[in-house]
């Protein structure tokens, strides 16, 4: 990395970005409940965003 830019990995640096995509999927689906949001989460995180 150059001095601008560090690395940080680990789940503790995950966790805000998997609560900012909750965030933004509940809302898009008032139908949506949490057990299913995290399942899509999931499958997209292993098969693509638009698979």
């Amino acid at each position: 990395m150059d001095q601008d830019h560090v690395v940080l990995q680990g789940t503790s640096m995950a966790t805000p970005f998997v609560a900012a995509v909750m965030a933004l999927l509940l809302p898009k689906d008032k139908t949506l409940d949490s057990a299913t949001a995290m399942n899509r989460l999931k499958y997209a995180a292993r098969n693509g965003w638009h698979a």
